[in-house]
């Protein structure tokens, strides 16, 4: 490359750099706030609307950007070094830490989890309100390219603020907690996290301002005793599906986990499944359900087979698998 052409591209990532500073690359996130009317057709209904992104000329996302100039093409890739497979010798290293503590750790694990009762009596959110703001905190999520821990953790922390906090929550602060759960998840889960400005510029496109954002914030961090990292259901999947799973092909492995954030996903916006039962249990139900849809694939797979008797006789033998309001395995979907 010539001088000249590296010190264009040296400028091209100058601006690059400062672009993401300022507005979080080029994309522009347009979001009408949230609207809670009460000459809809019901007044408990919670109108969330769909966010657009404005397609600019420079293609960026917030792991990826490519710069153009006229005779250079560079591209910068930030992904977290999380997404990128282990090498061998990380991955022999992995799989002995797990063989040797990995019973240990899902034990403590399991100490830390709480059951959440979903109550929200005192509130005037109600179950269909939480319901539509998880759909829409994933879909910010989703533009933004978190992962999904940021997302699990983000209904976590929301779900219990809603049933520790002493405070009678108005439908209007439901908006507001969602943004705050999500900037707070991001902190802790990613390297590259969600900025204030960004989530208020557009995120909450202004109709909340940092004072306000970062006053929930104290709020919530205070109500939960800035315990943030209570295991979720995320967090017992993988930890089941890394200790006792045999010996996947990587296809089936990414297929099986695909299905294991699909299922979950489906089942924390259900209260009947996303409360009264422990994370640590609902996410066995979650795994021989994506099991499941495995075989159905490939039927004559024995490891499969097996794996899934292994998990439906873990679920058999929970205390209170037939109690109320428990799920039964055949009736999981």
């Amino acid at each position: 490359m010539t001088n000249s052409a590296c010190a264009e591209a040296n400028t091209c990532l100058g601006k690059l750099n400062k672009a993401r500073e300022d507005s979080h690359y080029s994309n522009t996130l347009e979001t009408i706030s949230t609207q809670f009317s009460d000459s809809s057709k019901s007044s408990t209904n919670a109108k969330f609307s769909r966010m657009v992104i404005k397609k600019v000329s420079t293609k960026s996302s917030k792991n990826s950007s490519t710069c153009f100039s006229q005779d250079v093409e560079m591209e910068i890739d930030t992904a977290n070094s999380s997404d990128s497979p282990m090498e061998a010798e990380e991955e022999s290293v992995h799989s002995k830490v797990v063989s040797t503590y990995g019973i240990k750790l899902l034990h403590n694990l399991k100490k830390k989890q709480v059951k959440l009762t979903g109550d929200f009596s005192r509130h005037e959110i109600k179950n269909s309100h939480r319901k539509q703001m998880i759909v829409w905190m994933d879909e910010v999520l989703a533009i933004f390219k978190c992962p999904s821990d940021t997302f699990f953790m983000s209904v976590h922390i929301m779900d219990r603020y809603f049933e520790q906090t002493s405070e009678s929550l108005l439908l209007n602060d439901l908006h507001e907690i969602g943004i705050v759960s999500m900037f707070i998840a991001s902190k802790y889960q990613e390297v590259d996290p969600l900025t204030l400005d960004l989530m208020i510029e557009k995120v909450a496109h202004g109709k909340i301002s940092s004072k306000q954002l970062l006053a929930r914030e104290r709020k919530i961090a205070s109500c939960l005793k800035f315990k943030f990292e209570v295991p979720n259901v995320l967090n017992f999947m993988e930890s089941y599906h890394e200790i006792y799973s045999p010996k996947f092909l990587s296809e089936e492995n990414v297929l099986l986990g695909e299905n294991m954030v699909k299922i979950a996903k489906r089942s924390i916006l259900e209260s009947k499944k996303a409360f009264g039962v422990l994370p640590s249990k609902l996410a066995l139900y979650i795994l021989h359900k994506a099991l499941g849809g495995l075989s159905e694939l490939d039927n004559k797979n024995v490891l499969i087979c097996d794996y899934m008797n292994f998990v439906k006789n873990e679920i058999n033998s929970l205390d209170h698998l037939v109690a109320k309001n428990t799920i039964e395995v055949k009736n999981f979907a």
